[in-house]
């Protein structure tokens, strides 16, 4: 006959129970102690986790506001490319083919102004979007030509929506002076106007290059807002459709403010 011990010996009991061990005072108090470490361990994960988490929040916040501006600017606008036509007045060669003139036979130096809102990120890349108007000044001989073919007093002008992006040498925020250059979209109504019929205007768009540089001439208080003139300046690169294309030499003024 096998006695009881011999199954508490083994580790189970006669009817398959796991027995109930005994412990030891100190170990008791082994086990206590490791569980107080571990929720200890825990509580100071924990707060390290919400701590820095505060400490990334303040830093954050501390981040210093990008600056908006306000640009009104304006220039003189020398002419470039080739044309061959005007609204709806159309220059052929012999063969019906169109007839290529230089912009300097086509179209006089004119001016151009604007307004545009934008915002500096990253105390570097400036970002632009407004409004521009440029008046094309047809010269004298062409419109000769065309008063000979019927063409009454007529107006040519293009009415835009301008977009740019623009990168600065220096943080204009730290600096009295810094240089720039970068790229201009321009979308807008060319619109044809002769006396006595109705207009005609077709969307047509233009791509740029610009530089130039600002020059803080106001600072207000901690540096909240503060007053550039600025040399603007830009190069048409393409335009559509007979769209003149102009080296447009300007000016501005900027009021940057947080």
């Amino acid at each position: 006959m096998v006695k009881s011990t011999d199954w508490m010996y083994k580790g189970w009991r006669q009817d398959g129970a796991i027995p109930r061990q005994s412990q030891a005072p100190g170990e008791r108090y082994s086990a206590r102690t490791t569980m107080k470490t571990r929720l200890v361990c825990v509580i100071a994960f924990l707060a390290m986790v919400l701590g820095a988490a505060t400490v990334s929040e303040a830093a954050i916040r501390r981040v210093p506001a990008r600056y908006n501006l306000l640009n009104f600017y304006g220039g003189y606008a020398i002419p470039h490319g080739e044309y061959s036509e005007v609204g709806l007045f159309r220059w052929e060669d012999t063969s019906g083919r169109p007839y290529l003139w230089d912009a300097d036979s086509m179209f006089n130096e004119t001016f151009y102004f604007g307004v545009d809102y934008g915002s500096i990120v990253n105390r570097r890349f400036q970002y632009l979007v407004g409004f521009r108007y440029t008046n094309h000044d047809i010269i004298d001989a062409r419109v000769l030509e065309m008063e000979s073919q019927g063409v009454g007093k007529l107006t040519y002008r293009t009415y835009d929506l301008n977009f740019e992006v623009n990168a600065y040498l220096l943080d204009l925020s730290e600096n009295v002076f810094s240089p720039y250059a970068g790229a201009g979209f321009q979308a807008g109504l060319v619109v044809y106007h002769e006396k006595g019929y109705d207009s005609d205007s077709k969307i047509k768009v233009a791509g740029s290059v610009n530089f130039g540089a600002d020059f803080k001439v106001f600072e207000g208080p901690n540096k909240g807002s503060f007053v550039t003139l600025a040399s603007a300046n830009s190069y048409n690169l393409f335009a559509s459709d007979n769209r003149p294309q102009y080296l447009q030499i300007g000016g501005g003024l900027r009021y940057w403010f947080r």
